[in-house]
């Protein structure tokens, strides 16, 4: 992110760039919640695909790019809840795909919620801005991914929790490539759609539940800490 003086021959205006990158989430570790936490999830950022905007005061709430009517809801979510009067004009130089399983929504909110933030000068962390925009409900990767890149792993979440805490950050292999097959012919689960489907989740067994976190902890993260691609490619297959 990056707040600057904008020059238009006599005049300055200070306006603020924001990139959010697109992640990749690889699943959840914990659907039986017996040791009283839910859910709990690994994910990576990904460097080529991200949401990029950037934001100046306005009079008025003025949007223009791709998924501008996403983000005019966002913003309008961030100025109400700083009880801020002025709008924000915004662009978006490139937004990620919606609905393709890569956190476009959570990207954008986030990105527009830190823009406002820094435009006007509030503090405001970004659990706050989080919950503003009703993420991380189940799953802390998207907000991770935002503010410090990597692979990730959260905690779940527990009778306390605002949003699912990360409890493992490390460097992704830059010689790694991930290879994206999109079909364009179908959009993702999602919206209410989505909450109903996770309202119904049967419970996981204690055992399929042991195993993934085993997976996870012995596996997966020890085989991205050494870089041994194919065990680490075994664990995320498994």
């Amino acid at each position: 992110m990056q707040k600057e003086q904008q020059h238009d021959g006599s005049k300055s205006q200070p306006f603020v760039s924001v990139k959010a990158p697109a992640r990749l989430h690889l699943g959840f570790i914990d659907l039986h919640g017996g040791l009283g936490r839910s859910f709990g999830s690994l994910g990576v950022s990904l460097a080529d695909i991200y949401t990029h905007l950037t934001a100046s005061v306005s009079d008025d709430v003025i949007i223009q790019g791709p998924s501008s009517n996403r983000a005019s809801l966002f913003a309008g979510r961030m100025l109400e809840h700083l009880n801020i009067k002025q709008g924000a004009d915004i662009t978006i130089h490139e937004c990620i795909p919606e609905h393709a399983g890569l956190g476009s929504g959570t990207q954008l909110s986030l990105a527009v919620g830190t823009a406002i933030t820094k435009l006007y000068n509030k503090v405001t962390s970004l659990q706050e801005i989080a919950s503003v925009m009703e993420r991380g409900a189940r799953s802390g990767i998207g907000i991770g991914t935002f503010s410090m890149g990597g692979f990730l792993v959260d905690g779940g979440r527990g009778k306390r929790t605002e949003v699912p805490p990360i409890i493992s950050h490390i460097h992704f292999p830059e010689s790694w490539r991930i290879l994206l097959v999109f079909d364009h012919a179908m959009n993702g689960i999602n919206g209410e759609k989505e909450r109903k489907f996770f309202q119904h989740l049967p419970r996981m067994n204690v055992h399929t539940t042991g195993q993934l976190c085993r997976l996870a902890l012995v596996k997966l993260l020890p085989a991205l800490a050494e870089e041994d691609c194919e065990q680490f490619g075994a664990a995320v297959t498994e």
